[in-house]
């Protein structure tokens, strides 16, 4: 049993939490000005390096703050999920403390009065001031190395539930033995739909009513993923439509491939999430 639950922790495909919180708990504790002097040299490499019309398509444009922001400098990780605290930090440590912003941390649908930071938004409603970054990514943003073929999977689907009423673990690695994955959303998005969409299976879902950093709202049924109504009534009609037209599913399966692909790059990922803040500021001061 042991030896089962290492093996898990190895090699269950998801993020390291100690790594992670390993080499942000050190960030923490360096000088933040040590961060604003290399903040100018960083943007100067990364606007030579990127396609600049891209990155300014990515980076949202809020309205002026209300009375109640709060200065960065008074951000404490005591009251705050480890996560969402030193992820931020690595952001707001480039900037002068005194600036002043909002924030909501968690799964968030409901949309802010005023510009916030926040992980998630609806995009049934207007969104404009909820201002969106990578937040909680030691969990979210896990992508997956699938090296077998649409056609080599389980002509089958799976939902993680099913495997979780039976109280085993499953490996995300082992979901790719299925050509076809539930992606369901919960208290926002489908926290699985990063990793299916980089596999060779397609994610099967109903049309998103919530985005985050990977901006769920510019995914295309049919296109991207296998859409199924909200209440699954037309599921085995989906499944069966694939079935005999597998070419098309392992097109499916390519487009969401070059979509999530656009967000593995870390270091362009970062210049746009400061480009974000830098903007952020620049209009709500």
């Amino acid at each position: 049993m042991a030896n089962a639950t290492l093996g898990y922790i190895l090699h269950s495909g998801k993020n390291s939490k100690a790594g992670y919180y390993l080499k942000a708990g050190f960030r923490d504790i360096l000088p933040d000005s040590l961060f604003r002097r290399c903040l100018q040299r960083e943007l100067d490499t990364c606007v030579r390096l990127y396609d600049e019309q891209y990155v300014q398509n990515r980076v949202d444009a809020p309205r002026p703050l209300g009375t109640d922001a709060t200065s960065i400098g008074s951000l404490k990780r005591s009251g705050n999920a480890s996560t969402y605290y030193y992820y931020s930090r690595q952001l707001l440590q480039c900037t002068s403390p005194t600036l002043r912003w909002n924030y909501l941390f968690g799964d968030i649908r409901d949309i802010p009065p005023h510009p916030t930071i926040v992980k998630s938004r609806s995009i049934e409603l207007d969104n404009s001031s909820s201002v969106l970054l990578k937040l909680d990514r030691c969990r979210h943003y896990v992508y997956l190395d699938d090296h077998r073929p649409f056609e080599a999977k389980a002509d089958r689907a799976i939902l993680r539930g099913q495997m979780g009423s039976r109280k085993k673990h499953i490996l995300f690695y082992q979901h790719l033995d299925y050509r076809y994955i539930m992606a369901l959303e919960g208290n926002d998005v489908a926290s699985n739909q990063r990793w299916i969409m980089s596999s060779n299976s397609l994610a099967v879902m109903p049309r998103p009513t919530c985005e985050t950093w990977l901006k769920e709202e510019r995914l295309v049924s049919s296109v991207h993923y296998m859409e199924v109504a909200s209440d699954f009534s037309n599921l085995e009609a989906q499944l069966d439509y694939y079935r005999n037209h597998p070419k098309e599913a392992t097109v499916v399966a390519a487009n969401a491939n070059r979509y999530v692909q656009q967000f593995r790059d870390e270091r362009r990922e970062r210049y746009i999430e400061l480009l974000v803040m830098q903007k952020y500021f620049s209009i709500t001061q």
